[in-house]
């Protein structure tokens, strides 16, 4: 129920209560009086606005979202749309609070459509790390992620909720709490590694959800060939108290990519070794 007394209720409700009839005339006068006095704002015409809503509208933002976003009434809204308004235009302030809203995943319904490109990155990067889907679906509260990698649209509540979980753990990989957990990490990792996704630190902030973007080139070698160029390595640097930061560093690859190394390699048990050289170091 719209509050009585307001000039919103008067005009976009048409109540005529003695009290929305009371604030309808004081506004009457105060126009009145800076019109008087030289001082009254002039009109942004309506065709600049109801263009804007109207493209926001082939962009997923309804007039509930764009009300909401502005901070005004969904009527004043609707109105600027209906070519039947008896309005001629709308003042300043509205007009840029309107303009001001933009089309980002935040402002979309639950329900939606948005480019699933972001979403794919997320979840193809969060795999390099270990995290399975059905690790992301348990924690998210989502079902069938394996479509959104194929699939060009996703809604924007599943974007934002994988947007959000990324966010949360794209520094870190899944825990092991056990050997089967570590075969799914494992296994997932393998995965992403033969499809080439990218990991996290591939991608900019401002970047990642672009659909036109190509994805950034990444350099692959066989898994014969990762083994021969650096386990024995990377074996002796464990010995000799490496971290991981170290043999990054040193061997010019990322933790994810020494982990498979390592796994396909059989040689487990230096994943171990090297973490507890941290806490040794430090």
């Amino acid at each position: 129920m719209a509050p009585h007394g307001v000039l919103d209720t008067y005009v976009n409700h048409g109540c005529r209560c003695a009290a929305c009839t009371k604030a309808s005339r004081e506004y009457g006068r105060r126009r009145a009086r800076l019109r008087a006095y030289g001082q009254l704002e002039e009109l942004v015409p309506l065709e600049q606005v109801a263009a804007h809503i109207a493209w926001l509208s082939t962009q997923g933002v309804g007039s509930r979202q764009i009300a909401q976003l502005a901070n005004i009434g969904r009527m004043t809204v609707e109105q600027v749309t209906r070519p039947s308004s008896y309005r001629r235009g709308v003042t300043p302030r509205v007009a840029a609070a309107i303009l001001a809203v933009r089309p980002t995943l935040d402002a979309l319904a639950d329900s939606a459509l948005t480019t699933s490109a972001g979403t794919q990155r997320r979840l193809q990067a969060l795999m390099v790390l270990g995290w399975s889907l059905s690790q992301i679906q348990h924690a998210t509260g989502t079902s069938a992620l394996h479509r959104c990698l194929t699939r060009e649209t996703v809604t924007a509540k599943l974007a934002r909720e994988i947007r959000d979980f990324y966010d949360a753990h794209w520094t870190s990989s899944p825990k092991a709490d056990g050997p089967h957990a570590q075969t799914a990490i494992t296994r997932t990792r393998l995965r992403a590694e033969k499809a080439g996704w990218l990991p996290p630190l591939a991608w900019d902030d401002d970047t990642i959800d672009d659909p036109n973007l190509p994805a950034p080139v990444r350099a692959r070698r066989s898994a014969k060939s990762w083994q021969r160029i650096y386990v024995d390595d990377i074996a002796e640097l464990a010995t000799q108290g490496a971290t991981w930061a170290e043999l990054e560093h040193r061997v010019g690859a990322c933790r994810n990519s020494i982990e498979i190394a390592l796994t396909r390699a059989g040689r487990t048990e230096l994943i171990g070794r090297i973490t507890s050289n941290r806490w040794v170091a430090a």
